[in-house]
């Protein structure tokens, strides 16, 4: 069945969408999606992505890239890190500079790596969130307002007060609205969040 998807959604166009909302489909699939539309995608959402591919790590960078090169006007944004790398977020740097309309961003990661050479499992969620929070202060666009960060992306409450106080002295003024993140609650009200 995905294969005859795949096959399908790779020679169609969709030049009018403008929202893309999906559940239960594989990357592979919403890459080919993204790239039959014809730039003017304004919202991408996606839900429940299902993991059954051997080329995660390479579709999970390409869905970045599709995303840059397709969608400059994108406003809402739900982007998914599989086996998160350095590339993830270089791509995830060039994007936020290049799609200046972004107004909601959720990230979610996904990381079923056994690399041991990056530290344990938690080291590397740590390593994650601290590395996701300086991107984000270097490159968000100033209309981006509203940040989910979900999943397995992790930061202690001190690498989130230092990114709160330098999103504050950001050139552009940026507001943020809304920030999410199951783990950081409590330290939000000492930021008016």
């Amino acid at each position: 069945m995905t294969n005859v998807l795949e096959r399908y959604l790779r020679i169609s166009t969709f030049q009018h969408l403008e929202v893309f909302q999906i559940n239960y489909i594989n990357i592979k699939a919403i890459n080919y999606m993204i790239e039959g539309t014809g730039g003017r995608l304004k919202q991408i959402f996606i839900k429940d992505l299902l993991i059954f591919s051997y080329d995660l790590y390479d579709e999970s960078l390409k869905l970045i890239r599709i995303v840059r090169e397709t969608c400059p006007l994108i406003e809402n944004l739900s982007l998914v890190f599989i086996q998160p790398s350095d590339k993830h977020l270089i791509e995830l740097e060039k994007l936020l500079r290049t799609c200046q309309n972004l107004k909601v961003l959720i990230l979610e990661m996904d990381d079923n790596s056994n690399d041991k050479d990056q530290g344990t499992y938690e080291e590397r969620k740590l390593a994650w969130g601290e590395k996701l929070l300086n991107v984000l202060v270097r490159s968000a666009p100033s209309n981006l307002s509203v940040i989910g960060i979900l999943n397995e992306f992790k930061f202690s409450i001190n690498t989130l007060g230092e990114f709160l106080e330098n999103w504050k002295g950001r050139p552009d003024n940026g507001v943020i609205k809304e920030f999410r993140h199951s783990n950081v609650d409590s330290i939000m009200d000492n930021y008016g969040l």
